[in-house]
């Protein structure tokens, strides 16, 4: 399965991370989770086949200034961006 894409997700929050590895898998697909955007940065190698799913919300850098710094370092990698709206009183 290593020459497959992988999907990369980023999160902070782990039953959300959790919830999405399992959906992914079920279809058969390679996945890597990562706590946050520096964790992701320091295991991710530049040439790997897949894509990335970032959470929008996460404390330190997040999604947007993820997609920013993977620009800025000439990174592409293909980039979906994820935003749960909470509800409040």
């Amino acid at each position: 399965m290593s020459s497959q894409t992988t999907v990369f997700v980023v999160d902070d929050d782990q039953a959300m991370r959790n919830s999405l590895k399992w959906l992914i898998e079920s279809v058969a697909m390679n996945v890597e989770t990562y706590e946050s955007a520096d964790a992701f940065i320091h295991s991710y190698y530049p040439g790997r086949s897949g894509c990335l799913l970032l959470d929008v919300r996460m404390p330190g850098m997040n999604g947007l200034e993820l997609q920013e710094y993977l620009t800025a370092h000439q990174i592409a990698i293909p980039v979906m961006l994820m935003c749960r709206w909470l509800s409040g009183p």
